[in-house]
C-alpha cells in the first residue's frame, strides 16, 4: 500500500471520528423541503461544512437563515417591520434596484460593522445579482445574531424572470 492511500485513510478515520455524535456534523441526504410557514428552507443551512472556528474539532456551528422565492419574498415585503436589502456594489445598485431597498455592500469593509447597528428584531430581506452574494450576508447576519433573515434565491436574476421592475 503507497503512503499516500494509508495517510488518506488515516485521515478519515480522524475526521469520521471527529464527527461522530456531533449535531453539527450531519448532512441532511434529502433535498430542502417546504416549510410550514411558507419558506423554503436553504440546502445551506442543512448541511454544514467544516472550518477553522477556534474549537479543536474545527466544526463551524449551524447558522440559520432562510432562502425565499420570489412570490414569498414580495409577500414578506409587505409584512411590518420589514428591512430590504440590497448587498451588491454601489456600481450595481444605479443600474437598478428593489424599490425601497437600502444598500448595504457585503464586500465592504464595514459590512460586519454596519449589520451591528442594525435592530436584531427586525425582519431583513436580502438580494444580490445572482443569490450567492445575499446568502454570504444572511450567513453573517445569523452568525451576528439576527433571528429573521432572508435570502433572494436567484437574487435579481429570479426576480426579473418574474417581470418585476426595478426602480433607478
Amino acid at each position: 500500500m503507497k503512503w499516500s492511500t494509508i495517510l488518506l485513510l488515516a485521515l478519515l478515520a480522524i475526521y469520521s471520528t471527529a464527527c461522530k455524535d456531533t449535531p453539527s456534523a450531519t448532512v441532511r441526504k434529502t433535498p430542502p423541503s417546504s416549510q410550514p410557514d411558507g419558506h423554503n428552507e436553504s440546502a445551506a443551512n442543512t448541511a454544514n461544512t467544516t472550518g477553522a472556528k477556534g474549537n479543536s474539532s474545527n466544526l463551524v456551528p449551524y447558522v440559520p437563515f432562510k432562502e425565499s422565492d420570489v412570490v414569498d419574498f414580495k409577500n414578506r415585503m409587505k409584512q411590518p417591520n420589514t428591512v430590504l436589502i440590497d448587498v451588491r456594489t454601489p456600481g450595481e445598485v444605479k443600474k437598478g434596484t428593489i424599490d425601497g431597498a437600502i444598500n448595504m455592500n457585503v464586500l465592504d469593509k464595514s459590512f460586519l460593522l454596519d449589520i451591528r447597528k442594525l435592530d436584531k428584531e427586525k425582519t431583513y430581506l436580502l438580494f444580490c445579482a445572482t443569490g450567492m452574494r445575499s446568502m454570504r450576508a444572511a450567513r453573517q447576519m445569523a452568525e451576528t445574531g439576527f433571528t429573521h433573515v432572508y435570502s433572494l434565491t436567484g437574487g435579481l436574476g429570479a426576480w426579473n424572470r418574474v417581470n418585476n421592475e426595478l426602480e433607478k
